[in-house]
């Protein structure tokens, strides 16, 4: 380890430096989180289970937050008892406290599906004798209990997310209304994906005079559920072409806003299909579940932490890193040196959004994602439960939570943490959570985003020991003198 400490103030200052140094292209990286899991995951052999189950905390994180920025993260604990009684555990946390409506719907979710699991597997099993009846059972029966359970299983689902469906449908309709379709044929696929959009915003998503607005029945929401459902399978099969780029309005992520629209629908087949594998059988047959929420936690910084107002101590930190960077790579021939050009016009744009007001000093809230990996933490050393290490979120991480939670992974021993990918923004001051061994936490987290630094390059060396585009030398004088050193 380097002789050099890092403080608080350097922490916040060169990860701010990191993050904004990112090319915005990185940050889209992260829509296509569901695909990356299997990647971020760090099993060695990872089954299908264990997949299946970070697709599922990562829809229950989504289904919970409705309101307008809310943020959600979701994890599992489970634990076995003396009578060897399972108990399962999910831990819920947001960027404040957990609205009691919020853990109620997690409990009645997850109950469902537990109920709609039981179900499917007393389906599966129906065509066997029973030991006390000589009869078979009805598979007509279970069918229709399964049915009725996942009706309302859906039901319950979109009633609570409704906000969140009519927001982002009306967010962007009208931009998605500008989109010029005069040089499609007719039969393009997207004209079809527009209808459906249409039909959606006109009866259901409409803030004014809808034609029918949110249903109200069980017929009404069977409709809404095959018209949400059909435009989510629409989507997935498509794929913007050059002929549709060209009529879509500057600015406007068409892809982005059409998979947010139909995320909803994404989530509860997810979910559904969660219930009704064998494979995932085990996490609802347990004999007790729990929700536990966590609450709000603010962390009050140690002094007045303010990132520096000029060129020179902002240079200072990036020079304090690089120093850093050297002393940990001492053993190394690649010794780093800063690339100017590309660190100063880092620095130009920080100091602008810093007098603009961008990067401002009122978050003082714990990440919901850091809280739960406290708790994570904290129960592995006192109580040995055992934790999934994928975390659900709603929203992917920012910055200094990826960096963060990988630094705790190492410190602590814990290999199996990780979420969604990060969308490289930065949040200040980021507040650092309240967990053991916090300072060797925080000097990885700056050693590791030195490590990154796209500011940092390989120092040039002389490795040739004659100048071969010289003209004062032939190609056979080089050659000759090479061979005389030995280098041929």
């Amino acid at each position: 380890m380097a002789q050099s400490t890092v403080n608080e103030v350097q922490l916040q200052a060169f990860l701010t430096c990191v993050a904004k140094a990112r090319s915005e292209s990185d940050s889209d990286n992260c829509i296509a989180g569901r695909s990356s899991i299997q990647r971020l995951l760090p099993f060695t052999n990872v089954k299908s289970e264990k997949l299946r189950l970070g697709y599922v905390l990562d829809s229950l994180a989504n289904l919970c937050a409705r309101e307008h920025k809310e943020v959600v993260a979701v994890a599992l604990k489970w634990s076995r008892s003396r009578r060897n009684e399972d108990t399962i555990e999910l831990l819920i946390s947001t960027n404040s406290n957990v609205p009691m409506s919020t853990i109620e719907h997690l409990e009645t979710v997850w109950q469902m599906m537990r109920k709609l699991s039981a179900v499917h597997h007393q389906k599966k099993c129906g065509s066997r004798r029973n030991i006390n009846s000589p009869q078979k059972a009805d598979p007509a029966q279970f069918d229709a209990a399964d049915q009725e359970v996942e009706d309302s299983f859906r039901f319950l689902i979109l009633a609570f997310s409704w906000k969140k469906l009519c927001r982002r449908a009306n967010a962007k309709f009208d931009k998605f209304r500008l989109i010029s379709t005069t040089n499609l044929e007719e039969g393009h696929f997207f004209l079809l994906i527009a209808k459906f959009v249409g039909y959606l915003e006109a009866d259901y998503t409409r803030e004014h005079n809808p034609r029918t607005g949110k249903p109200t029945s069980r017929f009404a929401w069977n409709h809404f559920w095959d018209l949400i459902r059909m435009l989510k399978t629409l989507v997935d099969g498509f794929k913007i072409t050059d002929d549709v780029l060209s009529g879509v309005p500057p600015g406007f992520n068409l892809q982005r806003w059409l998979l947010k629209l139909t995320s909803v629908a994404r989530d509860i087949a997810v979910l559904l299909c969660a219930a009704r594998s064998p494979r995932c059988r085990m996490l609802f047959r347990s004999a007790t579940f729990v929700v536990s929420p966590l609450r709000q936690t603010v962390v009050q910084p140690s002094g007045k932490i303010t990132l520096p107002q000029t060129f020179e101590a902002w240079l200072e930190v990036v020079e304090f890193a690089l120093k850093r960077s050297n002393e940990l790579r001492k053993d190394s021939e690649d010794e780093k040196e800063t690339d100017k050009h590309l660190v100063a016009d880092s620095i130009e744009r920080i100091l602008g959004l810093v007098k603009e007001g961008t990067i401002s000093s009122t978050d003082t809230v714990v990440h919901c994602e850091c809280r739960i990996i406290c708790q994570i933490v904290e129960g592995l050393q006192r109580f040995r439960k055992n934790a999934y290490g994928y975390i659900g979120v709603s929203k992917p991480s920012c910055y200094a939570c990826q960096e963060f939670i990988q630094a705790v992974s190492k410190v602590h021993g814990i290999n199996l943490l990780t979420t969604k990918p990060c969308h490289y923004k930065w949040f200040y001051p980021w507040p650092f959570p309240h967990i053991d061994r916090a300072v060797e936490i925080g000097t990885l987290m700056h050693d590791n985003a030195a490590a990154t630094y796209e500011g940092f390059r390989v120092k040039e060396r002389d490795m040739w020991p004659v100048n071969v585009d010289s003209d004062d030398e032939s190609l056979d004088q080089v050659l000759a003198r090479l061979v005389e050193i030995g280098w041929l």
